[in-house]
């Protein structure tokens, strides 16, 4: 996958930074949610400052459902008809922000970053997080589940560094497809129900309405299909025999048709958008390095579940066996940073400043997988896995006021 590049530098503060909504140590309460999924991220919004993080500081609550079950060995855990969560890891990680002052005297620091949280095959335990006295922070759960620290500081002095880390410990389970896929079904009036509507519509470099979009869904959907699944697989099919694996700059999936190549992202995202243009809810799923969609059938019952699917590389339909941490699902996000739709929460930075030299602040992503990360890198080293120490996704958004 490539190193996406979207680093910005303006000299302007947008005004929706210095409202009076994101001040110092004050909570902004968070926007508007739709009734959580039980295999919605879980996030508990809070405030805080000083160095170690209290244990009700931060909770990303593990209480899982019967559709949230995570076993210790490797047998599945058999759940109904929906995804089955077997060999079970579990990982020491690190994620956080290095502040740069340089060559600046910098006031009204606001920075943000995107946390990992708990899905129905990770959970999510902060064990450690450490913070400067002088900065204060507080917890914002997004629209889709995703989570954000917010951080704010009154002031650092040029050629100040200094760390904001927390340490995690992340359980990953592979995912196992159900037993008897066939008897799944779709969804009826998908748009009517909130939770789903989101996960239906245009997204960042996803088209769902263009004519071509919709005359593939049409087609495919015209053949017949016994099941849901093997519709959706067909769509999954129809990608992987039409769109050829290349490397490149970033292409919307409209380009990604005309042009018959892309890479995880844009065979993702069309997927994402045959599926959405045939009334099917379904998301990208971001690891390091990698993405992939999720789709959502229902059982019999009417309970609702994401299956994955590994639209590049090996062939992984309704399962998934990765041990790379989900940093977000979903691709269409708005916060209060951002003043349009992003298909990914980059973390943010802006301040105030007095320059004393050519060097401007700036911040760092901390992404630490521990031994995970030198088993990557021996895959690709043998292997043709994505380089596993660059970022898959965008860079940090930066904003600095003179």
């Amino acid at each position: 996958m490539r190193q996406i590049n979207s680093f910005s530098l303006i000299k302007r503060i947008p005004n929706s930074f210095l409202a009076a909504g994101i001040a110092l140590a004050l909570v902004v309460p968070p926007p508007s949610l739709p009734a959580a999924d039980s295999d919605e991220g879980d996030l508990t919004a809070q405030e805080n400052s000083g160095d170690i993080l209290p244990d009700a500081a931060i909770s990303l609550v593990d209480e899982v459902s019967d559709k949230e079950v995570v076993s210790d060995d490797e047998s599945p855990v058999k759940m109904s008809n929906g995804p089955n969560y077997w060999a079970t890891r579990t990982m020491d990680m690190r994620f956080g922000l290095t502040f740069h002052a340089n060559n600046n005297f910098c006031t009204a620091l606001h920075a943000t970053l995107p946390f990992p949280m708990t899905w129905p095959e990770q959970t999510v335990e902060v064990t450690d997080f450490q913070m400067p006295n002088f900065a204060k922070y507080f917890v914002r759960p997004n629209i889709q589940g995703v989570g954000e620290i917010v951080i704010d500081m009154e002031r650092m002095s040029a050629q100040d560094v200094f760390d904001v880390v927390a340490t995690v410990r992340i359980q990953r389970s592979f995912i196992k497809k159900p037993d008897e896929p066939s008897k799944l079904q779709f969804v009826s009036r998908p748009q009517r129900d909130k939770k789903l509507s989101i996960y239906l519509g245009d997204s960042p470099y996803i088209d769902t309405t263009t004519r071509q979009v919709r005359s593939i869904a049409n087609e495919i959907r015209d053949r017949g299909h016994p099941d849901a699944w093997t519709h959706v697989e067909a769509i999954y099919d129809w990608v992987r025999e039409n769109i050829k694996y290349e490397n490149g700059d970033l292409r919307s999936t409209s380009q990604a048709l005309k042009e018959g190549v892309g890479d995880c992202e844009e065979m993702t995202g069309l997927f994402i958008a045959i599926c959405r243009a045939s009334d099917i809810p379904s998301r990208v799923v971001w690891v390091p390095d990698h993405c992939y969609p999720e789709f959502y059938l229902q059982d019999e019952k009417g309970n609702g579940y994401w299956f994955p699917c590994q639209i590049a590389g090996d062939r992984l339909f309704g399962e998934m066996q990765e041990y790379r941490p989900i940093l977000q699902k979903g691709d269409r996000f708005k916060t209060p940073e951002s003043k349009k739709f992003v298909r990914y929460l980059a973390e943010t930075f802006t301040c105030k400043l007095r320059s004393t030299g050519p060097i401007p602040p700036a911040i760092t992503p901390i992404r630490d997988l521990g031994p995970l990360q030198e088993e990557l890198d021996q895959l690709r080293a043998a292997s043709s896995l994505p380089n596993a120490g660059q970022s898959a996704a965008p860079m940090p958004d930066q904003a600095i006021e003179q």
